[in-house]
């Protein structure tokens, strides 16, 4: 249905859709479009503002430039759009603004331009150390670039995470291993490591029906595999000093966690804008999700001539909330937020869960942990890394 893409009551997190990319990598199922020009940059920074419009609440505490390539607007364009998040918005000394960059499309210059304008953490898409691994994923930077990029955030104290992906054709969990290690090397505090998929409508996706290669759940390698290269990732990258905090997310110290992807695991409300931007809301007609559609011209179009941007919602219901709430907490070493469930909920649907879970205990899939001995109210079902690669799964069977 149609509905706006914002409301309800002020959050704390705010995430920008930059729909803007050099060339679409293959893998790649995010909105975006390419060879924008500069006129076109410009007319999405002043409607960025506009779709923010005043704000009154608690100071924001992360802001999230994601897309897309966030880093091809440039350091003034990107000054300007937190100059208007400043300017509409209460921000927290302490905010957390992280930068997705792409390392062709950024250098030390401009990356301490972006430190300047308020940029204090940046997620650099390194995918990988390889060249012809590069090269096979579609990405415009080399290996040599990746490095540089890195070292040139680092050295400008800037908080830094790469980006790498795994299960490429003919990759072994060795070669995997050694890009691990190379990355841990470059001195990071933060890595992201995903598992490779075919999406609908990507350019891999579609080689792979061509060539009749199309499976179920879009898995490059077999599952197998891709549980081996799921532990041999947490393995070696705990051996290198990092915590797998969650699925894909690892960090030097707890500080290094990022703040943003926290809240959103944490099922805590959030606020999107740009084309394709999603929102997390809480207002009196409950819980709700929003999104824009992803439609550039049409987003720029609604908000120069003084209208919302086309957009649709949910209102969610219990049994989604649940589900929600477990999905998220399964991924995370934290694990599923109880009382949360229980206000959002209800008293059965938590004791149901409970007692689920209890059989998951002896495969040695969770565990369940709380503040003393025996009291109910404050346990936490917490998963173990084995069950942190069937989380999906087992939030089906959680939840069922």
């Amino acid at each position: 249905m149609n509905a706006p893409a914002s409301g309800g009551a002020p959050t704390s997190h705010l995430y920008i859709h930059v729909p803007f990319c050099v060339r679409k990598c293959r893998y790649c199922a995010f909105y975006s479009v390419e060879a924008a020009d500069e006129g076109l940059m410009d007319r999405f920074v002043t409607c960025v503002a506009t779709e923010l419009g005043s704000r009154r609440g608690p100071a924001l505490e992360t802001v999230y430039l994601g897309g897309g390539t966030p880093s091809l607007l440039g350091a003034a364009r990107i000054a300007r759009l937190l100059d208007a998040v400043r300017e509409r918005s209460p921000v927290s000394s302490t905010c957390e603004v992280t930068l997705e960059v792409n390392p062709e499309t950024i250098d030390r210059a401009g990356l301490q331009a972006c430190r300047s304008a308020g940029v204090n953490r940046v997620s650099i898409g390194i995918q990988s150390f390889v060249d012809s691994n590069l090269e096979w994923l579609g990405r415009i930077h080399d290996a040599h670039r990746g490095r540089q990029a890195v070292e040139d955030s680092l050295s400008l104290g800037l908080r830094t995470s790469i980006d790498l992906i795994y299960g490429l054709p003919g990759q072994s969990v060795r070669a995997w291993e050694e890009e691990l290690v190379n990355a841990s090397g470059c001195g990071t505090d933060h890595i992201s490591a995903y598992e490779l998929t075919w999406e609908p409508g990507t350019p891999l996706y579609r080689e792979r029906v061509q060539e009749g290669r199309a499976t179920v759940g879009g898995r490059i390698v077999r599952r197998s595999m891709g549980e081996r290269f799921f532990f041999a990732t947490h393995e070696t990258l705990e051996r290198l000093g990092f915590e797998g905090y969650e699925v894909s997310s690892f960090a030097r110290r707890t500080q290094d966690r990022s703040r943003h992807n926290l809240a959103t695991w944490a099922h805590r409300p959030y606020r999107g804008v740009g084309p394709a931007a999603h929102s997390y809301v809480v207002d009196g007609s409950g819980h709700r999700r929003t999104w824009n559609r992803p439609e550039l011209a049409a987003w720029l179009e609604a908000l120069e001539r003084g209208a919302r941007p086309p957009a649709d919602s949910e209102l969610l219901s219990p049994e989604q909330l649940l589900m929600e709430r477990v999905m998220l907490g399964l991924r995370c070493r934290e694990g599923i937020d109880l009382e949360a469930c229980r206000a959002e909920c209800g008293e059965t649907a938590v004791e149901r869960l409970l007692e689920r879970a209890s059989a998951m205990c002896a495969a040695g899939a969770v565990e369940l942990r709380g503040r003393s001995p025996g009291d109910r109210a404050s346990v936490r079902v917490v998963p173990t890394l084995k069950g942190m690669a069937l989380a999906d799964r087992l939030a089906l069977e959680l939840c069922d």
